[in-house]
């Protein structure tokens, strides 16, 4: 995917969770409050949502998109790495009191050089309709109908979503609508493509009878603080004392990223950040030598170094090894070239410095000058004197070069699966030895 912008400070180190809130109300809402100089809106509005941690935000005003305000917010937002999406709360024509849908744009293709077509899609919505801004004026669009719109819109290029709004409560989906009706609206398969989340559902006993009416898969559950004045924006709705959030793993502030997030949602949306269990790099700096002054930032799960033959792959890895003090083992195939590249890129004085995260969380600092024993820095920067990567519970990276896993020796298998699960085996082995 094609970054939108360059967003180097929040996914320095790769995909990241962030908190979303996809149900913000702005001062152009009808039902929000007024606040004594209308000027310092969209300021106080960026400070609520960076107070409440929030990187990504979608605008959804009651039947109604003001396209001066959101490229205001929007432009405020993105200096602090906040994303905030187009959007609109738009309310149905279906049920007893109309179904309120939060329909997400792409805006790269909704809100085009001088085209707005965001408002000439509400127009349509609502044309011979008065007071359309009102909360609960339902347009001329049932569900299905709105599918279908947002379908032809697709074709044009212009893809958008739709997030069922408090599906519990009033103008909520499954308070509106009754469980045939819901099955047959299910079953579009227009409403799997565009519908990818429910907001604010709380009622978890049912979701077995949900999954019987949408065929197991159910789409993501998602929060929104519904804000209706300055002090609500991004605060968490509670049940039962907890505060109810949204986190969203995503690579990039692209709309196919959190597209994709939402459909993998077991995965990429949480209520809250998943703990990191294992040890990792968080990112390497050099200094002297042939990659003076380069640095380089790792996830703490999957990275793929690409790149041409020779262009440098191996000998990061290989200045990585010999930084955290991995040996090469008997079976290790072109020991020699390994550490003769090592010696070349770092050349005599060359330092790498390693920052790393223990399977506790605990960081760490790692120097190392080409030909000395690396010396190890806690968080707060105080030398650790005699200590191992094992003394600081750092596992090991599990390490192959490029010819190693081709390794046709004897020892190769016996090699290979005593690095792969032989620490695993460690404590039964000691535990044995002693009886």
């Amino acid at each position: 995917m094609i970054p939108v912008e360059n967003n180097v400070g929040v996914f320095q180190n790769g995909a990241t969770w962030l908190r979303a809130d996809f149900h913000l109300h702005t001062i152009k809402d009808k039902e929000f409050e007024k606040i004594p100089n209308p000027n310092e809106f969209i300021r106080l509005f960026i400070d609520k949502l960076k107070e409440e941690k929030i990187n990504i935000g979608v605008i959804t005003n009651h039947n109604k998109f003001d396209k001066e305000e959101y490229n205001n917010l929007y432009k405020k937002a993105k200096k602090e790495d906040i994303w905030m999406l187009p959007g609109v709360e738009l309310s149905v024509n279906d049920g007893a009191n109309g179904i309120h849908c939060l329909i997400v744009f792409d805006k790269d293709s909704w809100i085009k050089n001088n085209d707005d077509f965001i408002n000439q899609f509400l127009t349509s919505a609502f044309e011979g309709i008065a007071n359309p801004e009102n909360e609960n004026t339902r347009c001329n669009y049932s569900l299905v109908d709105l599918l279908k719109k947002l379908d032809e819109h697709k074709q044009q290029g212009r893809d958008a979503f739709i997030i069922l709004a408090h599906v519990e409560q009033n103008s909520g989906f499954f308070k509106e609508l009754d469980g045939g009706r819901i099955k047959f609206i299910a079953e579009n398969k227009l409403f799997k493509s565009f519908v990818l989340g429910f907001q604010k559902l709380r009622t978890y006993d049912q979701i077995d009878t949900y999954k019987q009416w949408f065929g197991e898969k159910l789409p993501a559950f998602v929060e929104g603080s519904d804000c209706k004045s300055i002090a609500e924006v991004g605060r968490a709705h509670q049940q039962q004392g907890v505060d109810k959030k949204t986190f969203v793993k995503i690579g990039d502030f692209n709309f196919e990223a959190l597209k994709y997030a939402l459909i993998d949602s077991d995965n990429r949306i949480k209520p809250e950040i998943p703990r990191i269990n294992n040890s990792y790099i968080k990112f390497v700096e050099f200094e002297g030598g042939k990659l003076n002054g380069i640095k380089i930032s790792f996830s703490p799960e999957l990275n793929n170094f690409i790149g041409i033959r020779g262009s440098g792959k191996s000998t990061i890895l290989e200045v990585l090894r010999y930084t955290l003090g991995i040996p090469l083992t008997k079976i290790s195939a072109d020991s020699i070239y390994k550490n003769e590249l090592i010696q070349y890129m770092l050349g005599s004085g060359g330092k790498t410095t390693a920052y790393i995260v223990n399977r506790k969380g605990e960081e760490y600092r790692v120097e190392k000058i080409y030909g000395q024993k690396e010396d190890i820095f806690d968080s707060n920067g105080n030398l650790i004197s005699g200590i191992t990567f094992e003394g600081i519970s750092f596992d090991y990276p599990v390490y192959f070069g490029q010819k190693d896993l081709s390794n046709k020796d004897a020892d190769f298998e016996s090699d290979l699966l005593q690095r792969l699960i032989g620490n695993k085996f460690k404590q039964k082995q000691e535990e044995i030895d002693d009886k």
